[in-house]
């Protein structure tokens, strides 16, 4: 993600240097637009990131939570695993009759 982050800065740089040598009205113009492209680049940067690090969070608890609960209660942690499996084989084992 930092990567390509800093590699539209670099675009934007490069574009901007170009404008620059067309004239000074075209590189104000583009200026201001390229700025608000960025920053909603940011902004929307952001808002993955901040999505992500939800994600991982909401993952390490649902993992301790499964950890403490099989260590809680071990039994039931083998009986769940075993049902799952015999429905999956059921699911999937079937054979079609043709």
């Amino acid at each position: 993600m930092r990567e390509m982050e800093r590699d539209f800065a670099k675009r934007i740089d490069t574009i901007m240097a170009e404008l620059k040598e067309k004239g000074p009205e075209a590189a104000a113009s583009a200026e201001r637009s390229l700025g608000e492209l960025k920053v909603g680049f940011e902004d929307r940067l952001n808002d993955v990131r901040e999505s992500i690090d939800n994600a991982r969070e909401s993952l390490d608890d649902a993992v301790e939570t499964g950890r403490s609960t099989i260590q809680e209660r071990p039994l039931m942690a083998v009986g769940v695993a075993l049902a799952a499996g015999v429905v999956i084989g059921l699911i999937f084992g079937r054979k079609s009759k043709n």
